[in-house]
């Protein structure tokens, strides 16, 4: 149930507008309380969710650094009619890496984008849903997205983006296939780092250290952070220990051995994977800090809500992590990897606003 004359997707996105600014969960929950009665909760903080994963998606394409500009659609019509309005009015400028392409060597892509979830390996939008959509997207001559998020892969930023451009099709389907046929390794210019065959880590902590850092519970501050690649080793002091055990946890590290002696413990880390994209690098920095109760602190609606103050809002973006990455391709510890065919990826590229 929600109040009388307010539907349901309405009251979510007042709500959630509420969520984004208050300063704690529970002050939210104080609010939700009074406005929506018990037996109604659950529908409604299933909307919200709902609307989150818009935010998701809005602030990976602020992270990526493609997006010129984003503006979310999400208004009721004024004047209805026999149209939906998708979820966002957008423009990319991406380069093209691996052809030495920048930003400026595209004329932009402007598009429409419908934003959706799922926890099945596919999604499939038809009938008049995607009949409406499409109105919209046809009378302001503009190209219509999808952008789907599979949430079995929770620990990733899987997002798959493609453009709706068979008109002639009644039905709309989107799997993880389209990671490589879709078009978000064009519209955010991405590719995978790769690390060399080997590779492993050696995580340092010292229970006597005094210096700030981060903390394991049995083990001390951790104070260096190696990187062991064949012959070759890197060696991290803090802080930059802090920097590159965050980046590396993309990886996902496993604990393989740990050595004590006296207050030093040394901690052997193995990768259970080798590859890795830009998109999930940044996920994984914007979740690694947790609560008390080791749950991440990471929250995109309010990150956005707070993005136009002047940090930003967000401390880590895409030229962050390639700024942490560099050193390490000069190294060859790491491998810059691209996705799907080169010169289809170039041909694409040229197709959403590419001029070379």
């Amino acid at each position: 149930m929600t109040p009388k004359g307010v539907s349901k997707i309405e009251l979510a996105k007042a709500l959630k507008a509420i969520r984004d600014v208050c300063p704690s969960e529970d002050d939210y929950e104080r609010v939700k309380s009074v406005i929506v009665p018990p037996e109604g909760a659950k529908q409604v903080d299933a909307a919200v969710a709902g609307l989150s994963e818009e935010d998701e998606f809005a602030l990976m394409c602020r992270l990526m650094g493609t997006t010129t500009h984003m503006v979310a659609l999400g208004q009721r019509p004024v004047i209805g009619g026999d149209y939906i309005v998708p979820d966002f009015l957008a423009r990319f400028q991406p380069g093209c890496f691996f052809h030495g392409f920048t930003k400026e060597d595209s004329s932009g892509f402007n598009c429409l984008i419908e934003v959706k979830s799922t926890r099945q390996f596919e999604y499939g939008v038809h009938g008049s849903q995607l009949r409406r959509r499409r109105n919209f997207a046809e009378t302001f001559g503009l190209p219509l997205l999808f952008a789907v998020r599979l949430l079995e892969f929770g620990r990733n930023a899987l997002w798959i983006i493609v453009e709706d451009s068979d008109r002639e099709k009644r039905s709309l389907k989107v799997s993880s296939k389209d990671l490589i046929q879709g078009v978000r390794h064009v519209l955010w210019d991405e590719y995978f780092y790769m690390l060399k065959p080997g590779t492993h880590f050696r995580s340092i902590y010292d229970s006597d250290c005094k210096a700030p850092g981060v903390r394991h519970s049995e083990y001390g501050i951790q104070r260096e952070f190696r990187i062991v690649a064949g012959d070759q080793e890197q060696s991290f002091g803090l802080p930059n220990a802090t920097v590159y055990t965050m980046f590396f946890e993309a990886f996902d590290l496993a604990e393989a051995s740990v050595d004590r002696h006296d207050s030093l413990t040394e901690v052997v880390l193995k990768p259970r994977l080798q590859l890795c994209s830009i998109a999930d690098m940044l996920y994984c920095f914007m979740r690694m800090p947790q609560d008390e109760h080791g749950q991440p602190l990471y929250d995109s609606s309010r990150l956005l809500a707070r993005a136009d103050q002047e940090t930003d809002g967000v401390p880590f973006n895409r030229r962050f992590v390639e700024a942490v990455a560099s050193p390490l391709f000069q190294e060859r510890i790491l491998y810059r990897v691209g996705i799907g065919d080169e010169k289809a990826n170039l041909e694409k590229w040229r197709r959403y606003g590419g001029m070379k």
